[in-house]
This record gives structure tokens, C-alpha cells and sequence, in this order.
């Protein structure tokens, strides 16, 4: 489930890019038409278009569509200097196909001309299109390499002044992490926990989630309030982690000799966002909700429990079919003098 709908979201995405570049392709066509006779040429606006949604599928493609195939998913997590150089071969040949190919087209049945592949006209028109190519694509890495929506964000300065919002946090602690790291040594232990985080971006993903940072072995993820909590997706989400990380077991079995585990907790409540820093920016979440959700975590050692959510996220959540939490009552968290209730989630019938 958790992949189709990160599938689902890759392909609006992958759609709005097309349709973009279709758009300007037609302009472009059309500029290129105006500059070449005194009446609209209406084959070239299409052409333009055509060329355009060809180029935006092929190069998109490669990060939206194809990411999830194991060459592409192997030059990922490939040197810089070999993704790159990777990437940017893919990106010349259909950058060159899509210009030939549709040129050939429009010459045989609309009466046009052929690309000069030395003419003026066609080598700036394949550096425009391979740097729109890039410029998106880049856009896309940053995104990803920054955070969901955190490009966005910064760009739009939504939050170059503090602003207060309410928001879910669901925080998930590696079990055994100390442990694990002498047993299988430093360097793999850095690969599994690298694999970790990926394997648990997908169903984070998948229920809107954003992942704020990685603290140690720590994931922190975070919604705005209303997203969080409509249909349980914090909830869930924990549920569909488990589910994920239960799939890939074998996988990571082979690879490191055990299957990992996390602890979590999930809190609500007013949090202070904005950005903070100068030579190295980011955008901080600053609160009580954020420590109180981080001594929830700690909590799961004492009380023995996977997982605990906080009465006040509790109460706002209509619990999915099938999921039970069981209140274990007030209790004292570390560093608070007043007691939090905290429920444990669980599947119904499960122990």
C-alpha cells in the first residue's frame, strides 16, 4: 500500500512536469515559427509540443518512474561522479532523439525541414533543453536531499519569521543500535542503518509525512496537525513501518545477520517553526511537544512497550479498523513534573 501511493504522488508529479514542458515546448515552437515567417506556424507549435512532453518524460522519468529498477536504484547510491555522469548520458540521448526523431516526423508529413545538427537553431535549442532538463531535475535532488517541502518553504520564506503551529511528531529509535554496532563494526553498521532510513521513508511517504531529521539512529517525522491526524496517517504509518521493515527481513537477514527493530511514540501539540542559521540554514522545530514526544521514546524501555502515543494525540484520532491502544494511565516522564496519560497502540488481538 505504502508504495503505491508513493508511486501514485511520483506520478502527479512526473504528469505536472510533462504537461509543463509540453507548454513550453508549444512556446517555443512558436517563437521559433515567428522568427522564421510572418504567419503562425502551426505544425512547429506542435512539434515544439511533442519535443517538449517527449524530452520531460525521458529525464524525468529517470528519477520518478525508473528510481525504483535495481540499475537505477544501484547509480543512486553510486559516487556523485558516476550518478552524473550517468545521468547526464541518458539525459543527451533522449534529448537528441526526442529532437531528431520529431524533426523527421514533421519533415516527412507536414512539408518541414530538417534539423542542421550544425545550424545555430538546433545546438541552442538542445543546450536550452538539456539545461531546463537539469534545472528540473536538480530542483528534484535538492528537494529530496533538503526534505519534502523544505525547498518550497525556504523559497516561499514561509518561515523566515517564527510562526507557531500544531503539528503530530512520531519519533522511531533503532533498538539495539550499541549493540548491533560492535557486533557487525562500524562500516556496515552505517550501510544497514542508511537502509534503515530509506526502507522507512517509503510508508513515511506514503502517509504524507515529512521527515524533519536524523538524530543518531532516530527518524523524527512530522505533520501538520489536520494532515496527522485525518484517517489515523500517524498512526498508520507506524503500523505500515513495521509491515515494511517485516517484508524486508530476509533482505537485510543476508546482508547483516539480523532484522532491525525500532521503538516509537507519537505526540501532538504547538511547536515554534522557523528558520534558523547562516552559514549552514535550516529550517527548526522548537518546542515542549518535541521533548515530550522524545520522552515518550525513552518511556518504551521503562514500560517495555513498542510504542506509545499520548493522550492528547489519542483523543484525536479515530483509530483504523483493527488497531486497539490500551491506556496504561498517568505517568511521570523525565525532566516533567506533571504526569502525561499515554495509551499503547497495538493490532487488535495481538499480545
Amino acid at each position: 500500500m505504502s508504495r503505491s501511493a508513493r508511486r501514485r504522488s511520483e506520478l502527479r508529479l512526473f504528469f505536472v512536469i510533462v504537461a509543463c514542458a509540453t507548454v513550453g515546448g508549444a512556446v517555443y515552437g512558436l517563437l521559433i515559427g515567428s522568427s522564421l515567417a510572418d504567419e503562425i506556424y502551426w505544425a512547429g507549435i506542435v512539434q515544439g509540443a511533442l519535443t517538449g512532453a517527449s524530452i520531460s518524460a525521458w529525464c524525468a522519468g529517470y528519477d520518478l518512474i525508473l528510481d525504483d529498477q535495481p540499475l537505477f536504484r544501484r547509480l543512486r547510491r553510486a559516487p556523485f561522479t558516476v550518478h552524473i555522469a550517468a545521468k547526464t548520458s541518458f539525459y543527451v540521448v533522449g534529448v537528441l532523439a526526442s529532437l531528431i526523431g520529431w524533426s523527421e516526423l514533421f519533415a516527412t508529413y507536414q512539408d518541414g525541414g530538417h534539423w542542421n545538427l550544425q545550424s545555430r537553431e538546433f545546438l541552442v535549442t538542445f543546450a536550452l533543453s538539456l539545461l531546463v532538463a537539469f534545472v528540473v531535475n536538480l530542483l528534484i535532488e535538492i528537494n529530496r536531499l533538503l526534505g519534502q517541502n523544505v525547498l518550497a518553504n525556504f523559497v516561499a520564506g514561509r518561515y523566515h519569521r517564527p510562526r507557531q503551529e500544531a503539528r503530530v511528531f512520531l519519533f522511531a529509535d533503532l533498538v539495539g543500535s550499541t549493540r548491533l554496532a560492535e557486533r557487525i563494526g562500524p562500516l556496515r553498521f552505517h550501510a544497514l542503518l542508511n537502509d534503515f532510513f530509506v526502507d522507512l521513508g517509503e510508508p513515511i511517504q506514503a502517509a504524507r509525512g515529512q521527515i524533519y531529521t536524523y538524530v543518531g539512529d532516530e527518524v523524527i517525522v512530522t505533520w501538520p496537525l489536520e494532515v496527522g491526524v485525518d484517517r489515523a496517517r500517524c498512526l498508520t504509518c507506524y503500523f505500515d513501518m513495521l509491515d515494511y521493515l517485516a517484508v524486508r527481513a530476509p533482505e537485510y537477514l543476508r546482508k547483516y545477520g539480523v532484522a532491525p527493530t525500532f521503538r516509537a511514540a507519537l505526540h501532538c501539540g504547538q511547536v515554534v517553526v522557523g528558520e534558523m542559521g547562516d552559514q549552514k540554514q535550516e529550517i527548526v522545530v522548537l518546542g515542549d511537544t518535541v521533548n515530550t514526544t522524545a520522552r515518550l521514546e525513552e518511556a518504551c524501555r521503562e514500560l517495555d512497550r513498542p510504542v506509545l502515543m499520548s493522550a492528547d494525540l489519542h483523543d484525536r484520532l479515530r483509530l483504523p479498523s483493527g488497531i486497539e491502544a490500551e491506556s496504561l494511565g498517568a505517568i511521570t516522564l523525565r525532566g516533567r513534573r506533571a504526569p502525561v496519560e499515554v495509551f499503547a497502540p497495538r493490532r487488535a488481538g495481538a499480545d
